[in-house]
């Protein structure tokens, strides 16, 4: 749930399943966040230059630009390199293996949900991020 007298958080909502972009979109409306989507990669860069959203939800197998390499093209922009990047993945329970392979590769992707989400992690993480990125920046202050 988003924290009282906090501003409305915005969340980048990556894939390119339309059923699983909506189900998870409407899922963080019903939360009180402000929810964009893209349906590939390339639109997740340019939605996260104009948008400047606080996490992005990001697919990694997509067409046009798939994840990894979105990730670390946003990851190269300075005002964006610290957004959590969270990759919703289709390898089940080699999510955190695999979490770790992309780590040790440098692409940089913050944390790892495995597909079919579940919704309550996905609430639990988001308010794990989203209270890291305010701890960090009051300490940069």
């Amino acid at each position: 749930m988003i924290e009282e007298h906090s501003e409305i958080k915005t969340i980048l909502v990556v894939d390119d399943y339309t059923d699983t972009r909506e189900m998870v979109q409407r899922f963080l409306e019903t939360k009180g966040y402000r929810v964009i989507g893209g349906t590939n990669g390339q639109e997740a860069l340019e939605i996260a230059i104009r948008e400047r959203p606080d996490v992005i939800l990001m697919d990694l197998s997509m067409p046009v630009l798939d994840g990894f390499t979105a990730t670390r093209l946003i990851r190269e922009i300075e005002d964006l390199d610290d957004v959590p990047i969270v990759a919703i993945t289709a390898y089940g329970t080699f999510g955190q293996e695999f979490h770790l392979h992309f780590e040790g590769r440098g692409v940089g992707i913050s944390e790892c949900l495995s597909k079919p989400i579940n919704f309550a992690e996905l609430e639990s993480l988001l308010s794990k991020l989203l209270s890291e990125k305010k701890t960090k920046a009051k300490s940069q202050a």
